[in-house]
């Protein structure tokens, strides 16, 4: 059994107490920080923090890269379905126009020809 500085030394569970003893020993009154895996310290590390923090973000970017590429094959989709409903609406309005036209045609045709009718009967009655 060894002693330092007033402090046993009986078993392996003490060894935490014999470097209190021995840091006070020492003319410390504070006892040394005690002995971290080197694991929790690359954790701890600013730089792993960092690393750690710039990895996220690369993956937060790529999704949204990858969202701003879906919404802008979507929008072309979109657009060309725009341009074939436009032409579709085009060609609807010039058939449109077109059966007006000949709508008026048909009216006023009709109405030549009342109008030609009605003067026969009159020209029938005058005769009678």
């Amino acid at each position: 059994m060894s002693t330092y500085a007033g402090c046993s030394n009986s078993s392996a569970v003490e060894r935490k107490k014999l470097l209190r003893c021995a840091a006070v020993a020492l003319g410390s009154r504070t006892p040394k920080a005690p002995l971290q895996s080197p694991l929790k310290l690359l954790v701890q590390s600013p730089d792993f923090r960092l690393k750690r923090q710039l990895a996220i973000q690369e993956q937060d970017l790529k999704r949204l890269y990858q969202e701003v590429t879906d919404l802008m094959v979507e929008k072309q989709e979109w657009q060309a379905q725009r341009g074939i409903y436009e032409r579709k609406t085009a060609r609807s309005v010039r058939e449109l126009q077109k059966l007006r036209q000949q709508l008026e045609e048909v009216e006023r045709e009709n109405e030549i020809a009342a109008q030609s009718a009605a003067d026969q009967q009159a020209r029938t009655w005058q005769k009678l």
